[in-house]
């Protein structure tokens, strides 16, 4: 499965930032006191419309990345940049 390394940022209203390096166009924000399935399901959709949209588009999709701070793409997302590519 396809992995992205995502970057966290304390904002100044008790939300939290997340970016992701190699999808430049992706922001989305969650709030501190979301759970930690709340904020992963945000994180993902984020990430999996910013590559479908790359997809509609047909730009590149990024390369999967290793190391800490990484989430995994669920598997249909994944399978979708495998037809795709």
């Amino acid at each position: 499965m396809l992995r992205y390394r995502i970057e966290l940022t304390r904002d100044d209203n008790g939300t939290m930032m997340v970016t992701v390096p190699s999808l430049p166009e992706l922001v989305t924000f969650y709030e501190g006191t979301d759970g930690f399935e709340t904020r992963m399901k945000n994180i993902l959709g984020a990430i999996e419309e910013a590559i479908a949209a790359r997809i509609a588009d047909q730009r590149e999709i990024p390369p999967s990345e290793e190391g800490h701070d990484t989430v995994s793409l669920r598997l249909m997302a994944s399978l979708k940049v495998a037809l795709y590519q």
